[in-house]
């Protein structure tokens, strides 16, 4: 009832412009994801800082995507430069996911029982999967950060008044 009383009472929502409801509805779909993976993190009992990296990677992931959506919908230039550093951050970072899924230890078995799920090196007979993982990750990672800084690159030669805020 109080919940119904705010909504219906409140200006924001019966002053709501047509251009502000691509917000309002990507700000709608962070808040039940997010709700939806505090769920799912209290189910499986996963460890609190996976789920707290699973609740921030998916916010980041969604206000990206709406970033993306806008600059095409407002007509922008993406450069394809920029396009091709997505699909391999993309690549690489699915890849690190999938690396990083694979045991290679479990701290709540005693050592021995955790021994057994070691796996031989695989990267010139020295590194493991772990090490694998830290490296194609920090690799993807500098690639996302890279396509943040190239998405609003040809924006540097507009003025400020020429620049649609969204």
């Amino acid at each position: 009832l109080e919940f119904r009383r705010v909504l219906f009472r409140s200006n924001d929502f019966r002053n709501l412009k047509l251009e502000n409801i691509p917000t309002l509805i990507f700000t709608i779909i962070s808040n039940i994801s997010t709700i939806i993976v505090g769920f799912i993190g209290i189910f499986y009992q996963s460890s609190f800082t996976d789920w707290m990296m699973a609740i921030i990677t998916l916010n980041l992931l969604i206000y990206y995507i709406y970033y993306i959506l806008q600059k095409i919908y407002n007509k922008e230039s993406i450069s394809i430069l920029w396009i091709i550093i997505l699909v391999m951050t993309i690549l690489i970072l699915s890849l690190s996911i999938f690396i990083f899924n694979i045991p290679v230890s479990n701290k709540l078995l005693t050592p021995n029982e955790s021994n057994k799920l070691n796996k031989p090196c695989i990267l010139f007979n020295y590194f493991d999967y772990h090490d694998l993982w830290h490296f194609i990750s920090s690799f993807g990672l500098f690639l996302l950060i890279l396509n943040i800084y190239l998405i609003d690159k040809k924006l540097d030669y507009l003025q400020r008044n020429e620049i649609k805020i969204f």
